[in-house]
């Protein structure tokens, strides 16, 4: 019995809409004061007055307790949807509601989240902390809530209104750095509390090399001892030099005596010049450079590089990874990776991911995945993670929704190739031309 079926058979004692991730995972936007659990359900507020008495509303939010005795009951928190696609879909398919509930700083603790029930003020065991959003991309599928380049954007050339979503979301915004901020205030009474007992503390932005904030957490953590704590700095590498010198200078003080792993999170969706379109900011020969230099002169750290997988990762990600099979035949040694890919599909915006393409994609996913399973370049659960987005091509049933979908892609691309030397035909192969044309025509 593998362990994913032993983790769902073990979820679905308590119901078939469990997730440990609920209780023993965080993500805190410190910027705006915005929380959840998982990467997948949108953020929601963190109530300032629950706030007052209690720093741990950071992470443990009334609503967010309601969601969980939603999942102790059986019933399916509709902000979880894209796990519901994934088990939903055809065939036996491991969401991750399992994948994650299945890691040890989840998996370990399910008799205490038993004994919590949804009412107790949990002390989560995976952190993530989003410093701010100082940022020097305008990743597509980004927004102004975490770039500070796409603020600038939407600033001189207005929102992007489509059907389905504006860009520019006012209660997301960051509060001014010249005010007070009660969430940076709470996590500095209450991350001393938790530390110890972490097993993931994971910084992201924005881009957290270009922040003060990632700079404290760095000091804290190599004053303090935790040894079985994996640190995770994102970062897409591609700073000013001179913040990027002082990143690495920080993340080669930090040592085996500090954490047990440290593990940089080096964003990149596909290659050149794929990637040059979608990530508004990257030089991939820049990207590659640091990657190296990261290995090269932090014997602890690991890569992981993250390929945010939208429409437009599909063209150049088998050369993708090629690359990253080459990097851990350089650097790795033994059965140990020292460079992983590990894909994260989108969401939202709906209108770039791979749920609103044609049918015919499922086979161009499932050959991607087939080729990295010939090479050295993702660990087991990075090729459960990869083959679960075939599933999600062409999965909204509802033809009206998904036309809107379809419509707001091809509207989206039009208005970022006005203010683009190279537009979308010029760079991207026929194949995705013909869908943008397709998706321009409908009515």
């Amino acid at each position: 019995m593998t362990t994913y079926k032993k983790t769902k058979d073990m979820l679905d004692k308590i119901s078939p809409s469990m997730c440990l991730a609920k209780w023993q995972q965080v993500g805190i936007h410190l910027h705006n004061g915005q929380t959840h659990s998982c990467h997948h359900p949108n953020t929601h507020t963190i109530p300032e007055a629950e706030l007052k008495h209690n720093p741990s509303a950071l992470h443990n939010t009334e609503y967010k307790k309601q969601q969980r005795k939603m999942m102790l009951e059986g019933k399916r928190p509709p902000e979880c949807e894209y796990c519901w696609r994934v088990e939903d879909a055809p065939g036996n398919n491991y969401s991750d509601r399992v994948l994650k509930s299945a890691q040890g700083w989840a998996n370990k603790y399910y008799d205490k989240v038993l004994k919590d029930g949804y009412t107790a003020n949990t002390s989560p065991t995976a952190v993530e902390l989003l410093v701010g959003n100082t940022c020097n991309f305008r990743c597509l599928y980004c927004g102004p809530a975490l770039s500070s380049t796409w603020r600038a954007y939407i600033k001189q050339y207005g929102d992007v209104e489509l059907e389905s979503t504006k860009w520019d979301n006012n209660s997301k915004m960051p509060i001014p750095k010249s005010q007070h901020n009660p969430y940076v205030e709470a996590l500095w009474k209450w991350l001393p509390q938790i530390y110890g007992g972490l097993h993931v503390l994971k910084i992201t932005g924005g881009e957290p090399t270009m922040m003060k904030e990632t700079y404290d957490i760095l000091s804290l953590v190599h004053k303090f001892r935790n040894t079985r704590l994996g640190l995770h700095v994102n970062s897409n590498l591609c700073p000013p030099d001179d913040l990027f010198k002082k990143f690495l200078e920080h993340i080669c003080e930090i040592t085996d005596k500090n954490v047990n792993k440290l593990v940089i999170n080096a964003s990149c969706d596909t290659v050149a010049p794929y990637v040059e379109y979608t990530r508004k900011g990257i030089n991939f020969e820049t990207y590659k450079k640091n990657a190296e230099l990261i290995l090269q002169h932090s014997k602890n750290a690991e890569l992981n590089i993250m390929s945010t997988f939208n429409i437009m990762t599909i063209p150049g990600f088998d050369k993708f990874i090629d690359w990253v099979h080459d990097m851990n035949y350089k650097y790795s040694h033994g059965d140990h990776l020292r460079v992983r890919l590990d894909t994260e599909t989108v969401i939202n915006p709906k209108c770039m991911s791979v749920m609103i393409l044609p049918e015919k994609y499922k086979m161009e996913i499932k050959r991607l995945h087939d080729y990295a399973l010939g090479k050295i370049c993702m660990d087991s659960q990075g090729y459960k993670s990869f083959e679960s987005i075939q599933n999600l091509v062409n999965s909204i049933d509802n033809q009206e929704e998904l036309k809107m979908y379809q419509r707001d892609f091809a509207k989206f691309i039009w208005r970022n190739d006005q203010s683009q030397q190279q537009t979308f035909e010029d760079i991207f192969p026929d194949d995705l031309v013909e869908f943008y044309k397709y998706c321009s025509e409908l009515e």
